[in-house]
């Protein structure tokens, strides 16, 4: 498995953990989302700091990818909300 793929799966458990019982305890559509982006956004830019501390190298598309994990559960949370009616 390639690291863009491990950064994807990073971002999207994060958000599982953080956003899902956030959306699901207050039924509401923007906490909802913005902890699923924000919690993408915080995970993603704790390990490319690691990164750069250890090599120098900040990597943006691994970045990208950590946040893309986030957004995905912000879907499923827009996806839940409208589905129910």
């Amino acid at each position: 498995m390639n690291d863009k793929k491990k950064h994807f799966i990073a971002g999207l458990a994060v958000a599982i953990v953080v956003a899902l019982p956030v959306y699901l305890e207050s039924v509401n559509l923007f906490a909802g989302l913005w902890s699923a982006i924000v919690s993408g956004i915080i995970i993603g830019v704790c390990k490319e700091w690691l990164d750069y501390t250890r090599s120098g190298k900040w990597e943006w598309p691994e970045f990208i990818a950590t946040i893309c994990g986030g957004v995905a559960v912000a879907v499923f949370i827009v996806l839940m909300h409208f589905a129910k009616g």
